[in-house]
C-alpha cells in the first residue's frame, strides 16, 4: 500500500477521507458551554426558536425558488379558465337545443290533444 503522499488520486482521496473523519470524531474544545442552571431553560426556549426560525427560512427558500414556475403555473390557469369558459359555452348551447325540442314536443302533443 502506497503513503497517503502519494500523488495518486484514489490515495490521496483516500487519506482526505480519513483525516476528514477523523476531525469530525474528534470532540471539540469546549463543547460544553457552562450555563448557570437558572439559565438552562432559556437555552432550551431558544433552541425551540432556532428549530422554528430553520423550518421558516425552509419554508421561504422554497417559496423564492417557486418564483420562476408561476409564470407557467399562471398560464396553465389561464388556459384552464378557456378551456372550461369553452365547455361552459357548449353545454349552455346544448341545454337551449334541449329545451326548443322539449318545446316543439310540448307543442306537437298539444296539437294532438286537441
Amino acid at each position: 500500500m502506497l503513503p497517503c503522499n502519494s500523488s495518486h488520486p484514489t490515495f490521496r482521496k483516500c487519506c482526505e477521507n480519513t483525516v476528514l473523519r477523523e476531525r469530525l470524531t474528534k470532540p471539540l474544545r469546549q463543547q460544553n458551554l457552562p450555563i448557570h442552571a437558572d439559565l438552562h431553560r432559556y437555552v432550551v426556549e431558544l433552541m425551540g426558536m432556532v428549530v422554528e426560525f430553520i423550518q421558516n427560512l425552509e419554508v421561504k427558500i422554497k417559496m423564492v425558488q417557486a418564483i420562476p414556475k408561476t409564470d407557467s403555473y399562471l398560464s396553465n390557469l389561464n388556459s384552464a379558465i378557456t378551456q372550461l369558459l369553452a365547455q361552459g359555452t357548449e353545454v349552455e348551447n346544448l341545454y337551449k337545443q334541449v329545451l326548443k325540442r322539449r318545446g316543439h314536443l310540448h307543442t306537437k302533443i298539444k296539437d294532438m290533444s286537441s
